[in-house]
């Protein structure tokens, strides 16, 4: 499945729109270029299928791409973090700078 991630600063968060109506989502805190993610969420109908993984990675990337820097405190954007980081050394350096 592939899902276009959609930037909703007014609702702080970061989501994919599922099925037309249910979203999967990762909510922010924003100071100017820094953003703090701290709570992600999938319907539990659509938990295990890797929509989570996509959504936090879509996330790491178009912070990056934007020039701005993110440091998370949510549990499960952390656990992807360090998977990618234990299976690709080298893009994990590159591509997610934490602060």
């Amino acid at each position: 499945m592939f899902y276009d991630l959609l930037y909703s600063p007014k609702k702080c968060r970061f989501e994919f729109e599922v099925e037309d109506h249910i979203y999967a989502y990762i909510y922010f805190r924003r100071n100017e270029d820094l953003f703090e993610l701290f709570f992600t969420f999938v319907p539990e109908e659509f938990r295990r299928k890797g929509i989570g993984e996509d959504l936090v990675m879509k996330t790491l990337d178009f912070i990056k791409k934007s020039g701005w820097q993110e440091f998370a405190t949510c549990p499960f954007v952390q656990t992807v973090k360090s998977k990618v980081a234990k299976s690709h050394p080298r893009r994990s350096n590159r591509q997610f700078q934490s602060v």
